[in-house]
């Protein structure tokens, strides 16, 4: 897929210490600040946000002319960051952790959304109830995805014999498929990247998140280069606040922010089933923010110190090789700024009656 820009003709620049200070009353295009920012995968409307501060103009206002780029993983996007190609990324936050232990040079700005959603997806139908009932299933996985190192865990935590479990690599598409048409009992993967595809095709789900057995990770969050927060903090707190804007927007406003991705999006709108789609990719999102309540008191892009930690020890344990020394976390996530867009409690209250169909669908007993 080709990249997306919304400036068209722009010719972005790389982020450098000659990088002028951000003017936020800059609106003229002369004026604006050409920034260059990948997404970690094809453009969804889970990532809604970011296509609404471009089409609201909440990085036009702090004087940026940000350029969006669709991604093929959060490892490839993070890559591209340290190469210089892209100079802000949203990637997973385990990402982020595997690559700070390997000294790569990426700092967290600010955490997007709360709820990595890995787990075992299954039928609403099947009639595995409980962890155990997996043994003796098929299994797919995909082996590339953040979600497969954490499946022996799961396992370890609630008494799976993992030799009576038959896994089974697929590549996700198919997995996806897979899982629809009764190929296999259930997949392991992300569930915002499953329920959407099965809520298409009509299928009914439910998912065993792994978050609810210990294994509590965040989803993804906006980075940049260490040397790029430290030479230009105004041009990185203008980044973070234009796209935790649109965070803001997309809690508060789901139904224009389906018709904003669109709309900005128009080759994502191509089938009749496209705006039931981009719904459940918006309402994924919404359940993901809303899995953090201390959100409503410190604001978008907050990260709670000590699951942060736990998170790198995970990541240690079960994505690094053995001996890797332990990255501090102030060092990989200094979350350097708060949010000026914080939520209020009547639009949390309304952001999770609009999710009630998507939590049925992950939680459905």
């Amino acid at each position: 897929m080709k990249r997306r820009s919304f400036v068209q003709g722009a010719t972005v620049t790389a982020l450098a210490a000659a990088t002028p200070a951000v003017s936020p009353g800059a609106v003229n295009a002369q004026d604006l600040t050409k920034v260059r920012l990948t997404l970690p995968w094809v453009p969804d409307a889970f990532y809604g946000y970011a296509y609404v501060a471009v089409d609201q103009g909440f990085w036009r206002k702090r004087g940026l002319d940000v350029a969006l780029s669709p991604g093929t993983g959060s490892m490839t996007a993070a890559q591209g960051v340290v190469a210089g190609q892209f100079d802000f990324g949203i990637i997973a936050t385990s990402t982020l952790i595997q690559l700070a232990a390997k000294s790569l040079p990426l700092v967290g700005l600010g955490i997007i959304d709360y709820n990595a959603t890995m787990g075992v997806g299954l039928l609403a139908d099947s009639p595995i109830r409980k962890s155990k009932d997996l043994e003796g299933k098929r299994v797919a996985q995909t082996l590339a995805s953040a979600d497969a190192p954490y499946f022996a865990p799961f396992a370890k935590k609630t008494g799976i014999d993992l030799s009576k479990v038959q896994l089974i690599a697929m590549d996700p598409n198919i997995r996806n498929r897979a899982l629809i048409e009764k190929q296999v009992d259930p997949t392991t993967g992300i569930a915002d990247a499953i329920l959407p595809t099965a809520l298409a095709a009509g299928v009914k789900t439910r998912f065993m998140l792994y978050g609810d057995y210990g294994l509590d990770f965040y989803g993804n969050c906006l980075i940049s280069k260490s040397q790029a927060l430290a030479q230009n903090p105004r041009l990185c707190q203008a980044v973070f606040d234009g796209l935790m804007e649109g965070v803001a927007f997309q809690m508060a406003h789901p139904q224009e922010t389906v018709a904003i991705f669109l709309r900005q999006v128009p080759e994502t709108a191509i089938s009749a089933s496209s705006r039931d789609y981009a719904k459940i990719g918006v309402e994924m999102l919404q359940f993901s923010v809303l899995s953090e309540n201390d959100i409503l008191q410190h604001g978008f892009g907050w990260g709670d110190p000590k699951k942060l930690d736990t998170m790198i020890d995970l990541v240690l344990k079960y994505q690094t090789a053995a001996g890797t020394a332990r990255p501090a976390r102030s060092a990989v996530f200094p979350l350097p700024f708060k949010d000026q867009s914080k939520a209020t409690a009547a639009q949390w209250a309304a952001a999770q009656q609009n999710i009630a169909g998507v939590s049925k669908a992950l939680r459905a007993t």
